[in-house]
C-alpha cells in the first residue's frame, strides 16, 4: 500500500509508529487528498477528521505526510461499502518534494487543506518545510507536468513575495 508500511494484521513497520491511537472511527468516503484508490477519509472521536488513511484488518492508519513516521491508528473502524466512482477522489498530489529554486535544498511540501491564501492569484496548495521541519514557504496552483522536462510548481519562500518555478523531485498521489 502506498504511503504506509504495515503488516496484513495492521501492525506498523519501522520507521512508522502509532504516536496517537483512537479507539473507534468510521471511514465513509474516498480520500480527498490522495488519489490512491485504497485511501480513505475517516472520522474519529466524534467529529475529528483525518485524511488520507489506509485500512488493515480492522484498523486504519492515517498519516499527515509520507515522510512523517508518526501515524494515527484507529483501532475499531467501520469502513463504508463504497465504490471509488461514487465519491470524488483527490485530483492532485498529496505531497511533494521539490528543489528550492534559490538555495537548492530539498523541501518537503504537504497538502494545505481547507481555506488558504493566494499567491500570484492562485490557491496555496502545499506548505513546504526544510530539513528541520520548519515551514519555509508555500506552493501555489497546480503541478505543471511535462514529458520532456522536470515537473514544476510555483513556489514562494516565506520571507519573500517573490514567486519562482520550482523543480519537483518526488510526487505522492
Amino acid at each position: 500500500m502506498p504511503g504506509v508500511r504495515a503488516t496484513d494484521q495492521g501492525e506498523l513497520r519501522p520507521p512508522f509508529k502509532a504516536s496517537r491511537t483512537a479507539k473507534k472511527g468510521q471511514c465513509d468516503a474516498a480520500s480527498l487528498y490522495s488519489t490512491d484508490p485504497t485511501a480513505w477519509r475517516c472520522v474519529f472521536e466524534g467529529s475529528a477528521l483525518t485524511d488520507p488513511c489506509w485500512g488493515y484488518a480492522l484498523k486504519v492508519v492515517c498519516l499527515r505526510s509520507p515522510w512523517d513516521p508518526d501515524a494515527l491508528m484507529i483501532e475499531e473502524v467501520k469502513l463504508a461499502n463504497r465504490s471509488r466512482t461514487s465519491t470524488k477522489p483527490g485530483t492532485g498530489p498529496w505531497a511533494l518534494e521539490l528543489k528550492d529554486p534559490a538555495r537548492g535544498a530539498t523541501l518537503r511540501c504537504s497538502w494545505a487543506g481547507g481555506a488558504t491564501s493566494l499567491i500570484a492569484g492562485q490557491r496555496v496548495n502545499w506548505r513546504c518545510m526544510d530539513g528541520d521541519n520548519k515551514v519555509v514557504g508555500d506552493t501555489a496552483g497546480d503541478v505543471t507536468q511535462s514529458k520532456t522536462a522536470p515537473w514544476t510548481v510555483l513556489y514562494s519562500p516565506g520571507d519573500s513575495s517573490e514567486v519562482q518555478k520550482a523543480e519537483i523531485l518526488i510526487v505522492w498521489y
